[in-house]
């Protein structure tokens, strides 16, 4: 990522009136807070669609706290082209293996002029992703898996990846207890110069986003930066946790707003969608924990497995509610 702080120019590190012009002294922060109206969500499907989502298998990880729909972000403007924006998760050694069921990253635009398209990729680890084992790449190519096109202005897009349930992603234990979900930006518009002193435009760009109440795990949030060299953030580009970059310089100021859905493969589901508590007991507390699971954005509120939460699955909890269970 680019930097620039208060006290230092952008194209150049000018700090209390020294110049530090060699290669790979980039980028302290370009971040840009806004606030977006509601955020849709690109939903990619790959293959076809599963059956209803059920209870007690679909878990999100997430270590952010930022709504997923709208509301207050800071967009990281600094971001190259080839980085890659990463989350890590701890889980219980019995949860392994996995498969993920879905990966969800806020793209945001700044200002921009005309409507962007960005080609992105999601990488999926085992383990860390500077320790672990890469397991899948899925990268958009403007056809069946699209890029995200967002309209001028200053707006948001959720690009959700859903992996084809028939062929899963799964991600066994390394050792670690731990999995990463990262996504990477492929291309920039109209970059011009080297982008270790040369931000990417904001004209023509979307960019990866934090939330704005600070970092909640240092550990759990990674950038991978371009090489700017031994200055750059991080030193000679490569895997950094934000625990090894610079607070106020290369470390972006929240979590990244990524969060993913798993499922343990051994989990046996039940087969009743409707009784939302588990108690086998069909009555108006199914209907509040359902609720509860639409208002945390839980993937089991999607009752309809359309991709997006919304009224439309109230009515498809309701019909199930009434046709009850077998």
């Amino acid at each position: 990522m680019r930097t620039s702080t208060l006290a230092c120019g952008l194209a150049l590190w000018v700090c209390a009136g020294t110049v530090f012009g060699q290669a790979g002294f980039n980028r302290a922060r370009v971040e840009h807070p806004v606030r977006l109206g509601p955020v849709p969500t690109l939903v990619v499907q790959m293959g076809a669609p599963a059956p209803g989502h059920v209870d007690g298998c679909e878990t999100i990880a997430s270590n952010t706290n930022a709504s997923f729909e709208g509301g207050n972000y800071i967009v990281e403007a600094g971001f190259a082209q080839s980085e890659v924006a990463a989350a890590s998760y701890v889980l219980p050694a019995t949860a392994f293996p996995i498969k993920i069921v879905s990966t969800e990253g806020i793209l945001a635009t700044s200002n921009s002029s005309i409507t962007t398209e960005t080609q992105w990729s999601v990488v999926v680890y085992s383990g860390t992703p500077s320790a672990g084992t890469l397991v899948a790449t899925i990268s958009s190519n403007g056809k069946e898996i699209p890029h995200a096109q967002i309209g001028p202005g200053t707006n948001g897009l959720n690009v959700m990846l859903v992996p084809d349930p028939n062929d899963p992603i799964v991600v066994n234990d390394d050792g670690s207890h731990t999995f990463t979900i990262g996504y990477r930006i492929d291309h920039h518009n109209l970059q011009s110069g080297n982008p270790c002193f040369t931000a990417p435009p904001t004209c023509c760009n979307a960019f990866p986003v934090v939330d704005v109440s600070g970092v909640s795990t240092l550990p759990g949030n990674w950038l991978r930066g371009v090489n700017c060299g031994s200055f750059g953030c991080p030193p000679n580009g490569g895997w950094a946790s934000f625990q090894a970059l610079t607070p106020g310089l290369c470390r972006p100021s929240g979590d990244w707003v990524v969060r993913a859905t798993w499922a343990s493969t051994s989990c046996q589901p039940g087969v009743c969608y409707p009784d939302c508590n588990g108690d086998t007991n069909l009555d108006l507390a199914d209907f509040g924990c359902y609720q509860t699971k639409f208002a945390l954005g839980d993937l089991y509120a999607d009752c309809n497995a359309d991709g997006v939460r919304n009224l439309a699955d109230f009515g498809c909890f309701q019909t199930k509610f009434a046709l009850g269970c077998p």
